[in-house]
């Protein structure tokens, strides 16, 4: 799992803020979604925060 997330932080490194901008929309709409979650739904929006955390981050330095 933390291998994962590390490939995943080195790919968004190299993101222009287009792409970013875009990942960041679709996120938004994923987590505006109202539905149950189970325990891999949780799992799930929680990588996506991550996720977030570096997108904000890129969008930052653009």
């Amino acid at each position: 799992m933390i291998i994962l997330l590390s490939k995943f932080k080195f790919m968004f490194l190299f993101l222009n803020a287009k792409s970013a901008k875009f990942f960041y929309i679709v996120l938004h709409i994923f987590r505006s979604q109202k539905r149950k979650c189970s325990s891999h739904d949780i799992l799930t929006i929680k990588i996506f925060d991550f996720f977030n955390l570096c997108v904000l981050n890129i969008l930052k330095v653009f």
